[in-house]
């Protein structure tokens, strides 16, 4: 068969997720930010992406596929990918943000409003 099945995917994106929660917590604890200087950040901002990424992809295609039975799962897989992504993204620049002091009400919405142009642009994109 050429294709994974729904359930082969979330096994396989489980075990990717943990990974990387594993991974993530290696960087936190295992690091000392001071001495390893900027590579210490990119592998905590690569690591936490990675499990975000994860974790909202396995939980809205579970939702996906359970509320809406018209939609068809790979369909469902792939919107959920996506909006993974950008949800990861918002919260990846919100930490950022608040590392350096940066992040108010207005760089949140800012961001948020910027993320459901694009969604809304693919959404539109996929409709054309």
């Amino acid at each position: 068969e050429c294709c994974m099945t729904l359930r082969q995917f979330l096994l396989a994106l489980t075990f990717c997720s943990v990974a990387a929660i594993a991974a993530a917590m290696i960087v936190i604890f295992g690091i000392d930010p001071v001495t390893a200087g900027g590579a210490a950040f990119v592998a905590l901002y690569i690591t936490l992406g990675a499990t975000c990424v994860g974790i909202l992809t396995i939980l809205g295609t579970l939702w996906r596929v359970h509320t809406n039975e018209d939609e068809e799962v790979n369909d469902a897989v792939a919107r959920s990918l996506r909006q993974g992504v950008f949800l990861s993204i918002i919260a990846l620049v919100g930490l950022y943000l608040s590392a350096h002091s940066y992040l108010t009400i207005w760089t949140t919405l800012l961001l948020v409003v910027f993320m459901s142009l694009v969604e809304f642009f693919f959404l539109a994109a996929k409709k054309g």
